[in-house]
């Protein structure tokens, strides 16, 4: 069967008809097999996948019930209404996404990273840990992180400052927490991204440092 399937058959709840002779009933049965095999295989894949029941002698939902169907790509519930598919996804709780990076032994600036393209309007809470895990010779400054979004009513480029710079040149020193974790709500299609700026390393062994970053939502 390749994949998406086809509704090879229509779905016809009055076929066969009762004055069907009995020799056509194994052919029957394997069109039935065929029918739930098709369906029942699309239940869950992509968005673009999703296939249109049909509606000849078949009610499949109605106002508040219907079919489910899984958006494997956008992380979405759908359920059908008798005309049309309807996002449903905010009536089950799964937790909140969390998108971690944790990137070791940096030595450099961090460049503008993605972390995620907001497939609906959305509120996002962000936080991070920073650590110094190898101090210069001399000095040091390790960066503070900067997350920008969109912003969803300005439609409008926003950034923060999640974390203070550390000047400190200490092994082990962690960049002070203070500014985080910022919360904000992102436009849809707008990308979150972070990246650092500021950091310096004086003397012949470089400063290094660690981030462990999440962001999690929408909420």
């Amino acid at each position: 069967m390749p994949f998406p399937p086809a509704f090879t058959n229509a779905w016809d709840v009055t076929f066969p008809p009762d004055t069907q002779l009995a020799n056509l009933l194994g052919q029957d049965l394997r069109n039935f097999r065929t029918d739930v095999m098709q369906r029942m295989a699309l239940m869950s894949g992509t968005l673009a996948n999703r296939p249109t029941p049909e509606i000849v002698n078949a009610t499949w939902g109605g106002a508040g019930y219907g079919l489910l169907y899984f958006s494997t790509d956008t992380r979405q519930i759908f359920q059908w209404n008798g005309g049309a598919w309807v996002d449903i996804t905010a009536s089950f709780s799964f937790g909140v996404p969390v998108v971690k990076i944790d990137l070791l032994a940096q030595q450099a600036d961090i460049i503008a990273t993605n972390l995620t393209t907001p497939i609906a309007n959305g509120y996002y809470r962000v936080s991070s840990y920073v650590v110094l895990t190898q101090a210069a010779t001399v000095s040091s400054t390790v960066p503070p992180i900067t997350v920008s979004w969109t912003d969803a009513d300005l439609n409008a480029a926003e950034s923060s400052q999640i974390n203070s710079a550390n000047n400190t040149n200490t092994f082990s020193s962690v960049s002070a927490p203070s500014l985080q974790p910022r919360t904000f709500y992102a436009r849809a299609g707008g990308t979150i991204v972070f990246f650092t700026a500021g950091y310096a390393s004086n003397g012949a062994t470089p400063m290094q440092f660690s981030v462990h970053l999440r962001l999690e939502g929408p909420f």
